[in-house]
């Protein structure tokens, strides 16, 4: 059950699974995780793509998208004029309103999230010879060198 704009109740059903953003659009957007959870966690509920015009779009069951708009009204009104939209909290400053995966992109377009960086190969190449000179190199100023003498050469600590 969510709470719609006019206060009421409305029952929708949600299957167990959501929709995995990582898979769908993890080429074009940066896809994050909730910062509840640790960088490790593979789990599609924890995806979430962060939008240039404050807000967020993440998973919310079945086919639902959620998108989460901070302070901008002009922006979640044209997310709440789609097709089967739905305001399910509101606040002062900010709304989340549910709509189906069907309309991500216009989502997309109008919350503008976060393009993935890309580098192309001419450009990867001169990073990489850029920072050649700075790169650690196997041996040098390794800790393994204190740690490798026998027990005899470590010196032992003085008696008070």
């Amino acid at each position: 059950m969510r709470l719609t704009k006019g206060g009421t109740m409305s029952n929708r059903t949600e299957s167990i699974g959501c929709v995995n953003l990582e898979e769908l659009f993890g080429e074009r957007f940066r896809v994050g995780r909730d910062e509840a959870y640790p960088a490790s966690c593979r789990d599609p509920w924890t995806f979430v793509i962060p939008c240039e015009r404050g807000g967020e779009i993440y998973p919310q069951g079945g086919t639902l998208i959620a998108c989460q708009v901070d302070g901008r009204p002009v922006t979640a009104a044209k997310i709440e004029a789609l097709p089967g939209a739905e305001v399910t909290q509101e606040g002062k400053r900010d709304k989340t309103i549910v709509v189906d995966i069907r309309h991500a992109e216009a989502v997309f377009r109008i919350l503008k999230p976060k393009k993935r960086r890309r580098l192309s190969e001419k450009e990867r190449t001169r990073l990489v010879k850029a920072g050649s000179e700075f790169r650690f190199k196997h041996g040098e100023g390794s800790h393994k060198s204190k740690l490798s003498r026998a027990p005899s050469e470590n010196p032992t600590p003085k008696s008070a």
